[in-house]
């Protein structure tokens, strides 16, 4: 399920600041209606009629007035004049204001006519998808010269905020400019996501064996979920292919009857196509990065042109390791035939022979053997004038937010920015001139005149402001289809779910005052300009749009929702896109992300959310990570039902490779944790063991007994805190007030360690606990830092709370090869307590030298507000639902974004669904799933009715069940 986000901005675009709302947003335009208006006549001098009227119009109205003359003058009586003049008034009138397909009537009839032609039968849609592949050159069967890039995406979420969408729509914008050439194609497919692919993501995050395991588990599960990515892909036409000499020379001639042999690849000029290649990739350096495609990429575009994005629909069902040994592998001292570089011949391309037809109005369908793929192609036929961006457009970027994949195309032909400002400045000088037209006229100028020469003048800014921008002819169409099945319905029940697609399409078009078509008669066109050909299709012509490179790029190209970490666990789903985007998560990766190209950063989470809304499956979910990644865990739970024990013993159930230690801290039985006993390095010792003494004797830390404890427990490692202090106050005897104050911290702890709590840290008869497991947790039911202690219990308790904290610390510090985490559940109480609070600080900020993290849970966001630098120095932030509006609203202050709309999104949360915060600083909205481990899952879910459920239904889960 997906939010409803406010009316305010459309479908999850963020909103600035308050402070200054147009900062970060800038008005993209698009010129097509001035550029579209017909050149007017005005009115004849010393007429008075209602309206003014255009070429096309007198034409017509000239014609029947014509025809009616000649028939007088054969014989005819004038009477045949009346019904021809009314005849040819009424089609004048029609030629401009009946629209078919959104366009003009002659073009509508005229497509109509296409489709009854193209219904009778069926034909191919080109003689050759393309002659020749070398490289990233390509070779269209008109001979025309492409070369082919993929261009690297710029990210931009859901949830982000508007200046981060600006920066990306700005880079996009760069891009566009920095093609130097007079044709290109951007376009965009969407591909199915291999299972293999992911898990290989997943398994690059960690070597232990036990990752193996989670591994296969998630390979299985993936087999059958379709995912899909967005790619984006750039043609850029550079010249003509041409035979050299006398061959040349004849292959020119033939062209110019008619006949067209095939290119080869000896016709292509290999170093114009270097050097183009380099200039494109140099220029847009500074935008979006631009790869030249392979040879497999071109031949995948050309033959997914009839089959399209029904791709999707196959998937690969083969079982793990069936027929392994026929799948496609690399053999040391293997040979290379041929030249994988090149292919040419128009044999290559066998999907290209398909038959295509029309047999319903707005499809086109591909018989493309083994199967026949029916497509709906739709086209952008009005833009607004003006637009907003980010958030008032972006069309293109929120296909993804659709139920259907939809592939794009914009086919862009350019005009120098000199040739269209001076294009524009006569334009302005014609359309002016026609104002003493209507001088003296008591109607005045007429408002279309008025409205094309103000958008003129806005053009003719907008070429100033602009400098490094042409004038681009672009034409965008948006594709998708779907398998066609078996039976003599089969294509109309394809139609009928193409119409849904193109319905919502429709839908989401509108809410930007965008107007798109499926034009009748041009389908098979419309498939035609995905070709690498020089030629126009009639449909380009009728549907394009004058822009400049930010009209363009307000359209939303080359965005992308990014989220998750390049390896690790499987998080969840991406809960902001139509398809399925896995979002892995590593939490070991922020210290060592120099080892993916990027800048180390805090490991550390902050995790919010109402009781049931997933928190505490979502800290599990990290633990259960941590630990089959060869990490360590320690868990300080303060709840009275010990979730966190459950979790641990169920753990050690089901995944004995994990070594579990579980201590209650109020067992007066029980194991002792003083920091000098349980096997700390001598260092972290001595620090936490002065941490713990100065905590429970409110010690100054700068005082001489805080100095004594510090020296004591460096040079006596090993000595029980009680014998520590007493050790102090046997040297100390002098009378003064340091000695009495050693005395009362040592009568104090004496105290304490006859506690049924205190006694966990004090009591030096007790044994010392093993805390060198994987898992260790420190339960403490319902203890929590006292504001005002009122007797030693409440101080010896406030001290074990204080004391696991510091033990925790202490314990992922201890060894900087092997990532550990801390989670401190409901941790609103460890905030009020400024010693703790500093400690929590510490550990955030030293952590990633150290490759810890610490994982603070909380209710209500608003507890993580205490210090500006709790939230400064978290790396990553997890907010699940939040009903109180305060709470949203403080989750979106700590999420960074606008509360306007980041606070209705938390509110409406399902349970399980989170607002994530990457490692890259990116944000959106997950649907976090559990381990596909069964063991994993058992472990996890530990809710009262599922261990009922496990406990009478018997289970053998293991780790590689």
């Amino acid at each position: 399920m997906e939010p409803t986000l406010p009316r305010s901005a459309p479908n999850g675009a963020a909103a600035p600041a308050a402070a200054d709302p147009m900062a970060d947003r800038k008005i993209a335009r698009c010129f097509t209606r001035s550029r579209r208006r017909p050149e007017e006549l005005g009115r004849l001098p010393g007429w008075s009629l209602p309206w003014t009227f255009t070429l096309a119009q007198v034409g017509v109205f000239s014609g029947a007035l014509f025809l009616g003359l000649l028939l007088v003058m054969a014989g005819a009586t004038p009477i045949v004049l009346v019904p021809l003049l009314v005849v040819g008034g009424g089609l004048a009138k029609a030629i401009r204001k009946v629209r078919i397909d959104d366009r003009s009537l002659t073009a509508g009839l005229g497509g109509w006519v296409r489709w009854w032609v193209a219904k009778q039968g069926e034909a191919r849609l080109a003689g050759r998808a393309a002659d020749v592949v070398s490289g990233n050159a390509v070779v269209g069967a008109d001979h025309s010269l492409w070369v082919a890039f993929e261009v690297q995406s710029a990210p931009y979420g859901l949830l982000a905020d508007a200046g981060t969408c600006a920066g990306a729509v700005a880079a996009v914008e760069r891009m566009i400019e920095s093609v130097d050439a007079t044709r290109w194609k951007l376009m965009s497919t969407v591909e199915p996501v291999s299972h293999t692919e992911v898990a290989q993501r997943i398994a690059a995050a960690s070597h232990a064996e036990a990752w193996d395991v989670e591994v296969r588990s998630e390979t299985e599960r993936l087999r059958g979920v379709p995912m899909t990515e967005r790619r984006f892909w750039l043609w850029v036409m550079i010249g003509r292919a041409s035979a050299d000499n006398d061959a040349g020379a004849m292959e020119r001639t033939l062209t110019s009857m008619g006949v067209r042999s095939p290119a080869r690849a000896s016709w292509i000029d290999q170093d114009l196509v270097r050097e183009a290649t380099e200039a494109a990739t140099a220029r847009a350096s500074a935008s979006l990065r631009l790869v030249p495609a392979t040879c497999q990429q071109v031949r995948m575009l050309l033959d997914r042109i009839p089959t399209g994005n029904a791709a999707l629909e196959d998937r690969d069902d083969f079982a793990a390791g069936e027929y392994a040994h026929l799948r496609p592998s690399n053999r040391e001292g293997a040979a290379t035939v041929g030249d994988p570089g090149v292919s040419e011949g128009a044999s290559v391309w066998r999907s290209g022979d398909a038959q295509w037809g029309e047999p319903m109005k707005r499809i086109a369908v591909a018989d493309a053997w083994p199967r026949k793929v029916a497509h709906a192609s739709v086209v952008v036929s009005q833009l607004p004038d003006a637009w907003q961006i980010p958030g008032g457009g972006e069309l293109l970027w929120r296909l993804d937010s659709l139920p259907d994949a939809w592939d794009w195309l914009i086919d862009a032909s350019v005009t120098p920015h000199s040739v269209a400002t001076a294009k524009t400045r006569n334009q302005h000088r014609r359309l002016n001139s026609q104002i003493a037209q209507y001088e003296g006229d008591a109607a005045g100028v007429p408002p279309d005149l008025d409205n094309a020469i103000h958008l003129v003048e806005q053009q003719r800014q907008s070429l100033a402001n602009q400098p490094n921008s042409d004038e681009f002819e672009a034409t965008v169409v948006l594709s998708t289809a779907i398998n066609v099945g078996d039976g003599d319905d089969a294509v109309a029940a394809a139609s009928k779910k193409l119409d849904e697609a193109i319905a919502h399409l429709t839908g989401l078009a509108q809410m930007f005052s965008v107007t798109v078509v499926a034009p009748a008669g041009d389908q098979r066109a419309a498939r035609k300009m995905w070709l690498p050909t020089a030629s126009k299709p009639q449909l380009v012509r009728h549907y394009k749009q004058f822009m400049l490179a930010d009209g363009i790029a307000g359209l939303g190209p080359c965005l992308k929702s990014r989220l998750g970490d390049p390896q690790g666990a499987l998080l969840g789903m991406a809960d902001d896109v139509g398809g399925c985007q896995p979002v892995l998560i590593d939490p070991t990766l922020g210290p060592r992300a120099h080892e993916i190209n990027a800048s180390p950063k805090s490991p550390s989470v902050g995790i919010a959310g109402d009781l049931g809304s997933g928190k505490s499956v979502f800290c599990k979910r990290l633990m259960w990570t941590t630990l089959t990644m060869g990490g360590k865990v320690v868990v300080v739970d303060r709840s009275k039902d010990g979730e966190y024990v459950v979790f641990a013993r169920a753990l050690a159930a089901v995944n004995p490779a994990v070594s579990v230690e579980v201590i209650d801290v109020t067992d007066p039985n029980g194991l002792s944790i003083d920091p000098m006993r349980v096997g700390l390095p001598d260092q972290l010792a001595a620090e936490t063991a002065t941490r713990v003494v100065g905590f429970a004797g409110d010690l100054d830390p700068r005082s001489p007994v805080t100095t004594g404890i510090s020296l004591l427990a460096g040079e006596r490692p090993g000595t029980p805190l009680a014998n520590l202090v007493a050790h102090g106050a046997e040297q100390d005897r002098e009378i003064s007030d340091d000695a009495a104050q050693w005395r009362r911290l040592r009568d104090l702890l004496t105290v304490l360690g006859k506690d049924s709590i205190g006694g966990t840290m004090f009591d030096p008869g007790r044994k010392p606990a093993n805390l060198g497991s994987d898992l260790v947790v420190l339960w403490a039911p319902g203890l929590s830092l006292a504001e005002k202690a009122e007797t030693p219990s409440d101080v010896g308790a406030s001290a074990v709370v204080f004391g696991a904290m510091a033990i925790a610390r202490a314990l992922t510090f201890a060894d900087s090869r092997r990532f550990a985490a801390v989670l401190l559940d409901e941790a609103w109480s460890l905030f009020k307590d400024p010693r703790a609070l500093t400690l929590i600080e510490e550990a955030l900020r030293d952590g990633r030298k150290h490759q810890c993290a610490v994982w603070l849970a909380s209710q209500s966001a608003s507890d993580f507000g205490v210090a500006a630098e709790l939230t400064e120095l978290l790396g990553h932030f997890a907010l699940f639902r939040m009903e109180n509006e305060q709470a949203a609203i403080a989750g979106s202050r700590l999420s960074g974004l606008d509360q306007d709309v980041v606070a209705p999104v938390l509110m409406a949360l399902p349970t399980g669904s989170c607002l994530w915060k990457d490692v890259a600083g990116r944000i959106g909205l997950v649907d976090v799933w559990f381990p596909a481990n069964p063991a994993a899952q058992v472990a996890i879910d530990t809710t009262p009715e599922s261990l009922a459920a496990s406990a009478q239904t018997p289970q053998s889960v293991g780790v590689g069940s």
